[in-house]
């Protein structure tokens, strides 16, 4: 799982020497939260490994010594079963400056092959570019030869480049984000002025045309 570590490390979360690392698992995934504190200590990094209280439900509180601890550091890995990404600590902690990744799920397949080897410092310019024009445009169509056809407005849509790479000088910068490259969070008006048809989900309707 070296190489998944240190892309996730120097190139997702761009870990500097001295920075506080907070990686917070649970048993499961002790063997990834494991290789990244390798990687972190490798650049000269601070990194603690937690294990909050079990959790029974996606975003559930992780509680207040995890909670005071993500809030303190600088980067934040979240390699766990149910999701954190959403809670009030990581907010808080997004909200103090910290680079938050979000690692929800994965496995220690994931380190080793598939998207997560994705370029992303390639992929950025891409990204950034297909956020502008989101930005700028009026309206979105989306095709695929399966048959998908669906259209949507986007007065009013800001594109939100998550490129999951941090390109500049390490900074109190904040983002979460899962290491995949995507370039839009759509507010609901934007999904309720949607119309068209997708084969995999099997509906063809307008709401709020």
């Amino acid at each position: 799982m070296k190489e998944g570590a240190e892309i996730l490390v120097r190139t997702c979360a761009n870990v500097r020497s001295a920075e506080e690392v907070v990686i917070v698992t649970d048993p499961e995934r002790m063997t990834i939260a494991e290789a990244l504190a390798e990687e972190a200590r490798e650049v000269g990094a601070v990194a603690s490994i937690l294990i909050p209280p079990e959790r029974s439900i996606d975003n559930e509180e992780p509680g207040p010594a995890v909670a005071v601890a993500i809030s303190a550091a600088d980067v934040v890995f979240l390699p766990v079963t149910l999701a954190m990404a959403h809670t009030r600590a990581v907010r808080e902690a997004i909200g103090a400056g910290a680079r938050v990744l979000s690692m929800t799920a994965f496995t220690e397949r994931m380190m080793r092959e598939g998207g997560l080897f994705t370029d992303f410092r390639a992929r950025q310019p891409l990204c950034l570019a297909l956020a502008a024009r989101l930005t700028a445009g009026e309206r979105l169509r989306v095709t695929n030869p399966a048959g998908t056809d669906l259209t949507m407005r986007l007065i009013g849509v800001t594109g939100t480049a998550t490129p999951a790479c941090w390109m500049a000088p390490a900074s109190r910068r904040s983002l979460t984000s899962k290491p995949t490259a995507r370039p839009l969070k759509a507010p609901p008006r934007a999904y309720s002025s949607a119309t068209g048809a997708s084969p995999t989900t099997a509906w063809a309707r307008s709401v709020n045309p």
